[in-house]
């Protein structure tokens, strides 16, 4: 028998019903959050990482692709939350 009558998503606020434990995010889900992407190019002669993205609602711990263009930071996040 789950322990809470109704649990839900802190990030969203969508409701689950019953279960033994809330989410603190989207990504805790399996909700895919939209990719947010920042050109951020640092102040170094290497160009390969100018690109990074993230989830929305991203926190510490969760994946971030870089690369070289927008494209390759997108591949790369969705590359490391399928592994």
């Amino acid at each position: 028998m789950p322990r809470f009558e109704n649990v839900s998503c802190s990030q969203c606020g969508r409701d689950f019903g019953p279960g033994d434990h809330g989410f603190s995010s989207c990504y805790s889900h399996g909700k895919r959050a939209s990719i947010i992407t920042v050109y951020d190019y640092p102040p170094i002669p290497v160009r390969q990482f100018d690109w990074s993205a993230v989830r929305e609602g991203y926190e510490p711990g969760m994946p971030i692709g870089r690369g070289r263009t927008e494209a390759e930071a997108v591949a790369e996040l969705i590359e490391l939350e399928n592994n």
